[in-house]
């Protein structure tokens, strides 16, 4: 009986090995599983966010691309309103003063007081006030402004500086001077 119960128990604890190995094998199996998966996943994910950072760098780049032309267009823009400020006061000085007779005269109310730069102050031509139908003063103060005039009133002052006239003009007209400058 000895004998018996000695093979018994040597053919349980073969097959408990078995088993253990089997049940070893099932779980490394699916340890192994598991762990491609993750792999898989954590490679997904680190090329998604990989893609994602071309991406974003991407739009960066156009951005800053897009940034660098706009400012450039600015530039030309304001070199073509310096330009042209530059054009109007190199006019004649007729041809200056009957430029701001005429803004003058559209903008002023009997009784303003004209404000002219320093320079402009020593050329206004005598019969300059005649040639505008208000009746108008001009100040003995100036302004520091290149060319144009200030006109002072009771109520409240109007800057028809060259400065401020030109900005006027960039800013109501900004689409149309784009499409002729860059034809977009």
């Amino acid at each position: 009986m000895s004998d018996s119960l000695i093979k018994n128990a040597e053919e349980f604890a073969v097959n408990l090995v078995k088993a253990a190995e089997y049940e070893q094998e099932l779980f490394l199996n699916a340890l192994e599983t598991e762990l491609k998966k993750a792999n898989e996943t954590e490679s997904d994910r680190v090329e998604q966010e990989s893609e994602n950072a071309m991406l974003r760098k991407k739009a960066d780049a156009r951005l800053a691309g897009s940034k660098a032309i706009l400012f450039a267009k600015q530039e030309i823009i304001d070199k073509a309103f310096q330009t042209a400020k530059q054009n109007i006061l190199k006019l004649s000085d007729a041809k200056y003063f009957e430029l701001l007779s005429k803004i003058i005269s559209k903008h002023a109310n009997s009784g303003d007081i004209i404000i002219f730069n320093a320079s402009d102050k020593k050329r206004v031509p005598k019969e300059f006030l005649n040639n505008i139908k208000i009746k108008l003063s001009i100040s003995d103060s100036t302004h520091s402004f290149s060319g144009g005039v200030v006109l002072e009133s009771k109520s409240f002052d109007r800057n028809l500086t060259l400065e401020a006239l030109l900005e006027q003009v960039k800013e109501q007209h900004q689409v149309e001077i784009v499409r002729m400058l860059f034809g977009e």
